[in-house]
């Protein structure tokens, strides 16, 4: 991970049920969106509600970082 994501990203041994678990926490960025290299470029994704999902279509990717940034 390059340096502008490992700033983003702690963990922590916790117990869930009796059993350690190793918990990654990743703080949302401030500044810009985070793009990841993917096998086919780069890659853009969106985590909320415990879930994840990528936005591939140009016209959702633009208006996700004018609602999360502003213009």
């Amino acid at each position: 991970l390059s340096f502008t994501v490992k700033q983003y990203i702690t963990g922590k041994f916790v117990q869930l049920k009796g059993k350690d678990i190793f918990m990654i926490i990743v703080e949302p960025s401030k500044n810009r969106p985070i793009f990841l290299k993917g096998q086919n470029g780069k890659e853009f994704w969106v985590r909320g509600n415990h879930g994840n999902r990528q936005l591939t279509d140009n016209e959702e990717l633009a208006n996700y970082c004018i609602d999360k940034w502003g213009k």
